[in-house]
């Protein structure tokens, strides 16, 4: 289980329909979900966009109340929005359901069944699940996947090569490029390496490039500038100590080579 490293496949789904013209960032949630809301109401004004930068408006995690509903839809929209949705950064986990939502409303499929198809055959990944809450048609999205080391490697590598695997194009250069840069500040989360910048569902790093990351130590890491793409899954009970120690370890690893 990577818990949190699920977020950004998550967010490559939702890539995957922005590349096939399905769907756009700045498409309003309700309108795909088919929610009805009052057009004066901050809920009725998130975007797609909004869910992906962790910005979509409520103030603490929208998740607890998801997975006690049988609708998570009705309870993320539910859960009072606090702030305009785009101003504010706060981790939301539930907000990454509700982008695993918007895949199965346009697909009808499982977000799952869908990446099956359009990512994890492609890239020769059969060791995967992923679990559902409230909705049993809906993946958790920001959580629950199942998958190894190997194959987070396979989409690490497609990430570092700008959307080519094996010399096949999986995702566009325009989306990799938005998601994997910094879309929102979040300069007041956390410690050094959680508050450098957010794309779509994907942290910068402080020492450069980017990453998906879970509790306990799951990271898919990407840093463009040296070349250096690192896959770690482990049960850590401090990741800051720990991710200190892998991006010591990588930028050793770099030094070593040159001599």
């Amino acid at each position: 289980h990577v818990y949190s490293l699920s977020k950004t496949i998550t967010s490559t789904a939702i890539g995957l329909l922005y590349d096939d013209k399905k769907i756009d960032i700045n498409d309003r949630v309700a309108d795909i979900l088919g929610v009805a809301i009052n057009k004066n109401n901050k809920e009725a004004t998130l975007k797609v966009h909004n869910l992906l930068t962790m910005s979509a408006g409520h103030k603490e995690c929208s998740m607890p109340d998801i997975v006690k509903s049988s609708d998570g839809v009705k309870a993320f929209f539910l859960k009072e929005f606090e702030y305009m949705p785009g101003t504010d950064f706060t981790y939301d986990t539930g907000a990454s359901y509700i982008l695993s939502a918007i895949v199965t409303k346009i697909t009808g499929k499982t977000m799952l069944d869908y990446l099956q198809e359009k990512l994890m055959v492609p890239l020769g990944i059969t060791d995967c699940s992923w679990k559902t809450a409230a909705d049993k048609r809906i993946n958790q999205g920001g959580v629950g996947l199942i998958i190894s080391a190997e194959s987070l490697a396979k989409i690490a590598l497609m990430y570092s090569n700008n959307g080519v695997y094996n010399g096949k194009r999986i995702l566009s250069e325009r989306w990799i490029e938005l998601a994997t840069k910094k879309q929102v500040d979040n300069v007041f989360n956390g410690t050094k390496n959680w508050r450098v910048g957010y794309g779509y569902q994907i942290w910068m790093n402080d020492c450069g490039g980017y990453r998906g990351d879970g509790a306990f130590g799951q990271y898919m890491i990407i840093l463009p500038e040296k070349g250096i793409t690192c896959v770690a899954l482990s049960e850590s009970c401090n990741m800051e100590k720990q991710m200190d120690d892998v991006f010591e370890y990588l930028f050793n690893f770099e030094d070593d080579n040159e001599e």
